[in-house]
């Protein structure tokens, strides 16, 4: 952290509050071919794999991977965000 590079840090947090429904999942990926439905159906049999593990309360929702970068490429910032030297005490988490 301590290059001159601007780096941009998203808190887990609110990286992980943009997330895809099982039923959206299942209108973008299901139709499309073998890998559509493989990559659908390897998020279903996790549910389904995972649903006694009170650790893994995912259930219906999921934040896959970079979309929510994506998306903050993509939106107009019209959300409060602040700039902090990298020498500040913010830790990701």
């Amino acid at each position: 952290m301590a290059s001159l590079i601007p780096l941009w840090g998203v808190p887990r947090n609110v990286y992980s509050t943009i997330r895809d429904g099982l039923a959206e999942l299942a209108l973008k990926f299901r139709p499309y071919g073998d890998i559509g439905n493989y990559l659908f159906q390897q998020i279903v049999d996790f549910n389904h794999a995972a649903a006694g593990n009170p650790r893994f309360p995912k259930g219906e929702m999921w934040s896959l991977g970079d979309s929510p970068a994506v998306s903050l490429l993509l939106d107009h910032h019209e959300y409060a965000y602040e700039m902090k030297p990298a020498h500040s005490n913010l830790l990701l988490r």
